[in-house]
């Protein structure tokens, strides 16, 4: 594990560099999902602290674990879980509040939803805003030409802060031109750039980027990425 992580955190280090960004700028997250709680006590071990799980379920099942693990949340780097997935409106309860930040608002009804949730707790639940830059149909996230709305709502919830956006991209083969894998990742920040000055809003996270194409998603800009084979090995 520990191998692992170290080689993941040496190739983000490395595409900072070729891209001449400040070593240090990108969130590492773990994504656990369907990994045996020991598996993310292990990786916790060799000091990563950032994780992400997919289903609420899931998300209250880990929660429950740390909690009764004390000495995961009373240290100076306590262990703490982002959700990725698709949320459903009956699970808003057990993930707001719950979870460092919400990476899949992709429709005013989550929003709304999470924000009325967060009132209720008096919390301020960080999100991040999803689009389908992709434009397939079997991608989660709110379109491309639907952002700029989606944002102006979002940006009027007092439960919401957000951070930023995040992305699923099409997969496309290591093999193919760089050009190719990093399109997504290009329009993903200029759409960005887009938003944050139409709203004058920092809009300082960008989620993109996964175990096979991490690398390429820091190069164009990436603050946060997910990987989850990459750092506990193939489910």
């Amino acid at each position: 594990m520990k191998t692992r992580l170290d080689q993941v955190r040496g190739k983000i280090a490395a595409a900072l560099l070729r891209s001449g960004r400040t070593a240090g700028r990108v969130q590492l997250l773990a994504v656990s999902k369907h990994q045996p709680f020991s598996a993310v006590l292990e990786a916790w071990n060799a000091g990563q602290t950032l994780f992400a799980e997919s289903y609420a379920q899931e998300l209250v099942t880990r929660l429950a674990d740390v909690k009764a693990r004390p000495e995961l949340s009373s240290t100076t780097t306590p262990l703490q879980f982002d959700f990725v997935g698709r949320l459903q409106g009956n699970k808003v309860k057990t993930v707001v509040g719950a979870c460092r930040m919400l990476h899949s608002i992709d429709r005013f009804s989550i929003a709304d939803a999470v924000n009325r949730q967060a009132e209720r707790f008096g919390v301020i639940q960080s999100v991040l805003m999803q689009v389908n830059i992709s434009g397939e149909e079997t991608k989660s996230g709110v379109r491309v030409e639907d952002a700029p709305r989606l944002l102006e709502e979002l940006l009027r919830l007092p439960g919401l802060h957000v951070e930023g956006l995040m992305s699923f991209g099409r997969y496309v083969p290591p093999d193919a031109p760089y050009e190719m894998r990093a399109r997504e990742f290009i329009d993903m920040v200029q759409l960005r750039d887009s938003l944050a000055g139409r709203f004058e809003a920092p809009l300082a996270q960008l989620s993109m980027g996964v175990s096979h194409d991490y690398e390429v998603a820091v190069e164009q800009g990436a603050t946060i990425v997910r990987v989850g084979a990459g750092i506990f090995g193939p489910r």
